[in-house]
């Protein structure tokens, strides 16, 4: 192999030089790469969303109002909804009521104890009839009355897969499904990983930010 020398620079210049025309070969096979198409989106992933084992839709609350909206528009009597015990947490909302293991351990993940670092957390679950909006309730809470279902410690962890219309999807730890990565807590932003999935799979980085809680930490399956 022959490798041209610059006799007008020295050393450290000339591997300097190879150094940035490798950055310039990589960006551009990066944009040469085809993305893969995005389909249309469906109504639920206006929320996060995930599904369980038995198939059954999991939606997940992005803020105080989808918490809300959840609860008043979506959620009947046979559903589950799940909340982590702890404040500063997402509603989760379970649309049947087979997987509930699954939804409980999501519940958890978006939580402020994700924030926070832990590895685990307890959260539990009840049903619509349970809730009360009345008394003296700050703005987009609401009261849960009667026995709770509780999960306890709970690992903070999400799947990663790419579904049959090449959409990145998040899944619980408990999913039987193959995953190409796996989060976890950490100090990773989520934009980061988000380029590094566009660029190693060439899906959608919208995606990603949309499905994936902040401070991460990534560690590939495959």
């Amino acid at each position: 192999m022959k490798i041209k020398l610059w006799m007008d620079l020295n050393a450290a210049a000339n591997a300097s030089r190879y150094y940035k025309r490798a950055k310039e070969l990589e960006e551009e096979a990066i944009k040469k790469r085809p993305k893969l198409k995005r389909p249309p989106k469906e109504w639920y992933e206006h929320f996060r969303w995930s599904f369980g084992n038995s198939g059954e839709l999991i939606l997940i609350g992005k803020n105080q109002e989808q918490n809300i909206r959840l609860v008043r528009k979506y959620a009947i009597g046979v559903h589950w909804l799940c909340h982590a015990d702890i404040p500063g947490a997402a509603t989760v909302l379970l649309l049947g009521d087979r997987d509930l293991k699954e939804a409980a351990q999501l519940a958890g993940v978006f939580s402020s104890a994700w924030k926070r670092g832990y590895a685990a957390a307890d959260v539990y679950a009840f049903k619509k009839e349970q809730i009360n909006f009345s008394g003296p309730l700050m703005k987009g809470t609401y009261q849960i009355i009667g026995e709770r279902q509780w999960f306890r410690n709970v690992p903070l962890g999400l799947k990663l897969a790419l579904d049959e219309k090449n959409r990145l999807n998040i899944y619980s730890l408990f999913s039987r499904r193959e995953a190409f990565a796996e989060v976890y807590p950490g100090r990773e932003k989520k934009e980061r990983v988000a380029r590094e999935l566009e660029k190693t799979l060439g899906i959608d980085p919208e995606d990603a930010l949309a499905l994936l809680p902040e401070g991460l930490r990534l560690i590939w399956r495959i």
